[in-house]
């Protein structure tokens, strides 16, 4: 195979972000980029805001139940991937 070609077999390149200029990467591949950032994102975030919540709650004397506990998660995971581009890193604001 001449040099500068690439093959029908070949992986596409690994891209950091989905926007991301690459030759070769197709719309799943950067559908796949996103997801994946998605799912880290999501576990940091709940990780991080159920730790800060639980400590709070302990803290404070109040009784840790899982109303909130659930609501820390969710919301915990939602601070971090709002930044992935639902309209946020496109230049839109929601208020």
């Amino acid at each position: 195979m001449p040099m500068g070609k690439k093959s029908d077999d070949a992986p596409a390149p690994k891209i950091a972000h989905c926007f991301q200029p690459a030759e070769g990467v197709t719309a799943w591949d950067r559908v796949g980029c996103w997801v994946d950032k998605f799912k880290l994102y999501a576990v940091v975030g709940a990780g991080t805001a159920l730790l800060g919540g639980v400590l709070t709650l302990l803290i404070q004397g109040q009784p840790v139940v899982l109303d909130k506990l659930w609501r820390t998660l969710l919301l915990g995971s939602l601070h971090l991937v709002r930044g992935l581009g639902f309209g946020f890193g496109l230049g839109l604001r929601l208020g």
